[in-house]
């Protein structure tokens, strides 16, 4: 299974569903640094998500820790291509928009590691090809 990327300002987003009472559809964005995936409140609050507790300590991509900050997670599924995905999601406050494109994902390891990604920068296209 092929999932096709589309590039908007330097970002990759995938198309990607929340599964929940009714399933959501949603772009993410495709962060191969992240090991959690990342979910806007707003979802969590349109996918009646189950609140699991405050996650205390988050690490950003510049690699310092940021403690205390109260960040609320959910229990969540994700699917992504053939891959479904349960997980604790934390969630943050805001969204996320390149171009026409708003994401309410970002997608982590904990989904992507199943596939193996190729990018084009110069094309501004990629695919995420699901592994075994």
């Amino acid at each position: 299974m092929s999932v096709e990327l589309k590039m908007r300002n330097g970002l990759f987003f995938a198309r990607c569903t929340l599964n929940a009472d009714t399933n959501i559809e949603m772009w993410g964005i495709v962060d191969s640094g992240s090991r959690t995936t990342f979910l806007t409140s707003a979802i969590c609050d349109r996918a009646g998500l189950k609140y699991k507790g405050k996650l205390k300590n988050i690490v950003c991509s510049h690699g310092k820790s940021h403690r205390n900050l109260e960040v609320p997670t959910y229990r969540s599924t994700i699917t992504l291509g053939n891959v479904t995905v349960k997980c604790t999601s934390p969630a943050y406050d805001g969204r996320l928009m390149a171009g026409e494109i708003n994401a309410d994902a970002i997608l982590g390891t904990n989904i992507l590691c199943n596939f193996d990604g190729r990018l084009n920068w110069s094309a501004g296209t990629g695919s995420l090809e699901q592994m075994g």
